[in-house]
């Protein structure tokens, strides 16, 4: 990131934080100090009183035993297919079909791993988000703990492949699509260089965690499913492109992470958006709205990481063709009768809410538009814990200039 829009970033999210400007009559502007100068305040505290009770729980790891029906050994990360239901025409409800958009309940519950990396990764970066507020080292060690646990640990670390991710009973023992499911661990790797600052932080855990990332980069890069995947052309191809190029960013190696983007991710972008900004893949599907805000989202991960590997990611590409900021302008046009709690799912622990004020946020630094201002205020009131997506946001800046090679 040049030093220009780091300054300008820094500036334009204090002012989100601590001042809203409210339209007078007259057409000026004034500080309307009721509210949102104690709102990061405000929402500060409850961050930090959510991180002590985090605290005081033991780390998440991966389950020892399963109600999948299966065993693939200690350490395999196993998850179930969220789309696939029970066949009811079947007594034992085998093979499951297909339900696209309804989630399964059991796929998130304990006969799958991936409620466990969903909490792994909020954990990290909750208690991450508290550290850098409060600066107590009490939340860093037990992020740190959680880590190691997660990922270095040999008696609880997860192994660095998804070979059983996302299967269907009664189809398969897993597929390409479960590579989505590790797009949890960008708020991972996004919450580093705030831990890196502690105290608690040392060279062993640094070696740990990026040798899992290694391995599991070659493995996105080489496996069968991860060349699938890597093929796919709605978001899971966004998410996996993300995956890639942040991961191999983070082992240092970038060579490779602008290669990638070059050669894959600008021929997704031309193929996913339309001259009118219409996400083709995602309008398509039963929630298109939720779809496109995760699919737009990873779209701006890309984007920051883009431009600090000097790469232009906003250029149109063909006449037929719509870029970043065309998706941008549809996505708030068409959200503009939307209230966020209309496309949350109370099964899907995505944070829909969330991604749509962090992907606004960032645009903000892009395309500095009334209309992405205008959106931020409406949808602001409407997300639960907004002053974490600030967090996260400001941590943005330090993934962006690189890691520290404590």
């Amino acid at each position: 990131m040049t030093r220009h829009r780091h300054h300008l970033f820094l500036l334009i999210f204090s002012a989100l934080i601590f001042v809203q400007c409210i339209e007078t009559e007259k057409g000026a502007y004034q500080h309307d100090n009721s509210m949102d100068d104690l709102f990061l305040m405000n929402g500060s505290e409850d961050l930090v009183l959510q991180a002590h009770e985090i605290s005081l729980k033991a780390p998440v790891s991966i389950h020892a035993e399963k109600s999948v029906g299966y065993d693939f050994g200690p350490g395999t990360y196993v998850s179930l297919a969220c789309y696939w239901w029970p066949d009811p025409s079947n007594e034992n409800g085998l093979p499951y079909i297909r339900d696209d958009g309804n989630v399964n309940p059991e796929t998130r519950s304990e006969a799958s791993d991936l409620p466990a990396m969903i909490e792994m990764a909020k954990r990290v970066e909750l208690l991450s988000g508290a550290y850098m507020i409060s600066g107590d080292e009490t939340f860093a060690e037990q992020a740190v703990e959680q880590l190691q646990t997660w990922f270095v640990d040999q008696n609880s670390a997860m192994l660095p492949h998804l070979e059983h991710a996302q299967m269907v009973r009664g189809r398969d023992s897993g597929r390409s699509y479960g590579i989505i499911d590790t797009w949890w661990l960008v708020r991972v790797i996004h919450s580093i260089p705030v831990l890196q600052r502690s105290g608690y932080w040392s060279d062993k855990l640094e070696t740990g965690l990026k040798n899992w990332f290694t391995h599991y980069l070659n493995w996105l890069r080489n496996s069968e499913f991860g060349l699938e995947e890597m093929r796919s052309k709605n978001n899971h191809g966004t998410w996996y492109d993300v995956q890639v190029v942040l991961f191999a960013n983070y082992v240092g190696q970038q060579e490779y992470a602008a290669q990638h983007i070059e050669s894959i991710t600008k021929k997704r972008l031309n193929r996913q958006i339309t001259r009118s900004g219409r996400q083709r893949y995602e309008a398509r599907r039963p929630k298109p709205e939720h779809y496109s805000i995760y699919n737009l989202n990873g779209w701006f991960e890309l984007l920051t990481l883009a431009e600090n590997l000097e790469i232009e990611l906003q250029q149109k590409s063909s006449p037929w063709s719509g870029t970043i900021k065309d998706a941008l302008f549809h996505l708030i046009n068409s959200m503009q009768e939307i209230h966020v709690d209309e496309i949350l799912d109370p099964i899907d622990r995505t944070d829909t809410d969330r991604l749509y004020l962090d992907l606004l946020l960032k645009s903000v630094v892009y395309f500095n538009h009334p209309a992405i201002f205008e959106e931020i205020k409406r949808i602001k009131p409407q997300v639960r814990n907004p002053e974490l997506i600030l967090l996260r946001t400001m941590e943005m800046i330090d993934v962006t200039k690189g890691f520290s090679n404590h």
